[in-house]
């Protein structure tokens, strides 16, 4: 991780939220950053320390961010609502046609399998 975050002009997060996630994104990680990087989380707002994305937006030393999730949901702090360097979307980055109609899918065919009487194809309380 740390080659990654010195080498890559861009970082988009994609992991899940959990104890080992929790603030992954620290202010260790932006300081290894390089300078002007562009910073991309569609995860999960708390795998992000955003007081310490914050302090390196202001610094300049991330070039730029985008952000659909936040640490604390819905609110988004003013400072970074204030930058011109953000790019801010409501938590639906993945909110498109085709997203949508493939989540209504799946959810269907879950519920098809259960009423059928087998297991769900995508149980999230269930063994992987």
């Amino acid at each position: 991780m740390d080659e990654l975050l010195e080498r890559a002009d861009i970082i988009s997060v994609h992991v899940p939220y959990n104890e080992n996630t929790h603030e992954l994104l620290d202010e260790r990680a932006f300081h290894k950053m390089k300078r002007g990087v562009i910073f991309v989380n569609t995860s999960r707002g708390k795998v992000v320390k955003e007081e310490m994305l914050i302090k390196y937006l202001e610094k300049k030393h991330i070039g730029g961010a985008v952000l659909d999730v936040y640490k604390n949901e819905p609110k988004v702090p003013p400072k970074l609502r204030r930058m011109s360097n953000v790019i801010l979307t409501p938590h639906l980055g993945g909110g498109t046609k085709p997203g949508r109609l493939a989540c209504y899918e799946m959810a269907v065919a879950n519920v098809m399998a259960v009423l059928n009487g087998n297991t769900p194809l995508n149980p999230v309380n269930g063994p992987l």
